[in-house]
């Protein structure tokens, strides 16, 4: 942190936000807030200002001062725990209709430098369709490796005969290059242009940004892939691991 950053943010909160400035001014206090020409933005009569204050001016500014701090320190902790309570309470929604829903994640090993792509679908009763578990070698990084697992997931519904799909991912760039229609010029651009590509075989064909919570599933599958040498596909069955996975899903 650079020097005076600090105190600087500080005097923001407790001066300078609305409510702060309601208050000092309902209290009539004075905070001289001229600055100096040598200085600008620092107010160089702050002190001189505490200095005139009566004793119960003095207590009554301590204690204004610490309801603000508190206060904000306060609202800071609640948006926190308001974005974690978010967090863990998100949760897989089923698709609606005819749709089944694809999840795909991809998982990485740095032990053994391979990659592994799970993949997950279900319909609208929750029910599991198909699953698959793979390993890919010699792929750049996770950006590619998301990117082959959108591609792999759009194979693995259609040879399973699903023609009105979801695709979710927690890749945000890679849902984002497969629901654009502007060439792709990223280090991926020629595996989502391969993804766009295979939306004409699906009558209906979403692309869904999800966070990891809600594809947990996918990303079990994909930290099972890393240990399977060939391509592993369960229909309307699945792995021990990822039992609790789906009854957790199902029961949130």
């Amino acid at each position: 942190m650079k020097e005076g950053k600090g105190e600087k943010f500080g005097e923001k909160c407790i001066r300078y936000c609305p409510v702060a400035m309601q208050v000092w001014i309902l209290l009539k206090f004075d905070w001289d807030l001229g600055a100096s020409d040598l200085n600008p933005g620092i107010n160089p009569n702050w002190f001189e200002t505490l200095r005139k204050l009566s004793s119960e001016q003095m207590q009554q500014f301590g204690f204004t001062l610490w309801t603000l701090w508190n206060e904000r320190n306060w609202r800071s902790a609640v948006q926190r725990d308001a974005q974690l309570l978010s967090d863990l309470t998100v949760k897989w929604e089923p698709p609606v209709g005819s749709f089944v829903k694809v999840n795909f994640d991809g998982a990485f090993d740095k032990n053994s430098n391979t990659w592994g792509i799970g993949i997950v679908i279900r319909n609208s009763e929750e029910l599991v369709m198909a699953e698959k578990a793979s390993k890919v070698l010699s792929v750049a990084d996770s950006f590619t490796v998301e990117a082959l697992a959108a591609i792999q997931a759009m194979y693995f519904a259609f040879e399973s005969g699903f023609r009105h799909v979801s695709l979710e991912g927690d890749a945000l760039c890679v849902i984002k290059g497969l629901r654009g229609w502007m060439d792709d010029l990223s280090p991926i651009g020629h595996i989502i242009e391969k993804g766009r590509s295979l939306k004409v075989f699906f009558p209906n064909c979403k692309f869904l940004h999800v966070k990891r919570q809600e594809n947990m599933a996918a990303h079990i599958l994909a930290r099972l892939g890393l240990h399977r040498d060939e391509d592993e596909i369960w229909l309307e069955d699945c792995p021990d691991c990822i039992h609790a996975q789906f009854s957790l899903d199902m029961n949130q």
